[in-house]
């Protein structure tokens, strides 16, 4: 489950670098990362 994780990550970190415009897109994969972190050290 973690490696499909890093696997979005990646494809939106990805995403952000080919379309500089989506800054959007990269608030929003921040926020994803840091609740996945919270939720890992919950578990």
């Amino acid at each position: 489950m973690a490696g499909e994780f890093d696997n979005i990550v990646v494809g939106l970190t990805s995403r952000v670098i080919l379309e500089p415009n989506s800054l959007a897109l990269l608030g929003i994969s921040l926020l994803v990362l840091l609740v996945g972190t919270l939720k890992r050290k919950r578990l």
